[in-house]
């Protein structure tokens, strides 16, 4: 590796770092006021935030990488224009093909990584996501409120308040309970409770003992008072659904590889376009980049967002049709990426001119 591949490596992985750390916390950010949402609605655990935030940004980190690296070598070539070093580099005979020659010290490494969180890294983030929310599900109702405060469950149809809980979330002191149901109203107090999960039917009980048990209607002097040593409350039934559906997503690409499926074949091709995308940009990238020095660092950055969002909708259009199979797998979504080639010759020959890039491709036939 020559000096010049050294710099201009060393250039794209500090740009690159940035962008793509801008662009996950953004994502990230807005994930966190989602789940935080979520989790004072009571759906979710707040236990379980930041390791769903984990393996998000992890999944998040694939889909935002191909575009860190399209922006980051506009803006590092695009300085180099700015600062007149490719003016000095070509003065040197260091022309586009030599630049692409230095790119791909950088680029194949990074595709390949790419390529290895796409096609291993993200089914497994997407089932652990799963399966951790699976694990909060079953202990939701009980462990989905503070002690010390009055918690709404089921649009407020129950509150339940708690003085104390003890640390494993299973033993309770001094238990408030307000039930809205047909349009009465009942109050269970009572001074301890815990859980109960019974073993044949697998449905989660709260189980209050030495309390007492009020039911009547609002604005009515007729109330039911009944005192119990023990009173049990279904908290949550185990759901009793056929077998549950498994998404794509979550599949291994090995598993993946053996659904014989539109849908299947679709989801393989968008993983594989990942480390593909990487590729297909930086070739984009670098005629893209030649700007003026007057015209400022960030000259074709507003260029290059209107590009990539083309090229990520065409993407998406293309996944869904080949699901559908209205579009053969043996075509797939590989034609978005040939479009991406295309444009970079486009914006090449107008660069450098069309006459010049046939002049260098007969130079290299002979070679």
């Amino acid at each position: 590796m020559q000096v010049i591949d050294r710099y201009i490596t060393k250039e794209l992985f500090r740009t690159v770092s940035a962008v793509a750390m801008v662009l996950i916390l953004i994502i990230v950010s807005n994930r966190l006021v989602y789940y935080l949402t979520k989790a004072a609605e009571g759906s979710i655990s707040g236990d379980i935030i930041f390791i769903l935030l984990g393996l998000k940004g992890i999944s998040l980190s694939i889909v935002l990488l191909p575009p860190a690296y399209f922006f980051a070598i506009l803006i590092t070539l695009g300085r180099m224009y700015r600062d007149n070093e490719m003016v000095v580099l070509n003065a040197c005979g260091i022309g586009t093909l030599r630049l692409y020659k230095s790119l791909l010290y950088f680029t194949l490494p990074f595709a390949v990584f790419v390529g290895v969180l796409s096609l291993y890294v993200a089914p497994w983030t997407v089932e652990q996501a799963k399966l951790v929310k699976k694990r909060s599900e079953q202990s939701q109702e009980i462990r989905g409120f503070v002690a010390g405060r009055f918690n709404e469950f089921k649009r407020g149809d129950v509150i339940f308040y708690v003085e104390k809980m003890s640390d494993d979330q299973k033993q309770m002191h001094n238990i408030f309970i307000q039930n809205k149901q047909h349009d009465n109203l009942g109050i269970i107090s009572s001074k301890q409770g815990y859980q109960y999960v019974d073993e044949e039917t697998g449905d989660r009980f709260l189980v209050l003992v030495d309390g007492n048990r009020y039911v009547g209607k609002p604005g009515e002097a007729g109330y039911q008072i009944i005192k119990f040593d023990k009173y049990a409350i279904r908290v949550q039934e185990k759901k009793r659904e056929g077998p549950e559906k498994v998404k794509l997503g979550a599949l291994s690409t090995l598993d993946l590889l053996r659904q014989n499926t539109s849908a299947a074949a679709a989801e393989f091709q968008w993983r594989l376009s990942a480390p593909f995308s990487i590729i297909a940009l930086a070739f984009l990238a670098v005629p893209l980049s030649r700007v003026d020095p007057r015209e400022g660092r960030y000259g074709r950055l507003f260029v290059a967002i209107l590009v990539y969002v083309i090229y990520s909708n065409l993407s998406g259009v293309a996944k869904s049709l080949v699901e559908t199979g209205e579009v053969p797998y043996w075509i797939g979504i590989w034609w978005v990426h040939l479009l991406v080639f295309a444009a970079a010759m486009m914006v090449m020959s107008r660069n450098l001119g069309l006459y010049w890039l046939l002049l260098v491709a007969q130079r290299k036939a002979k070679v």
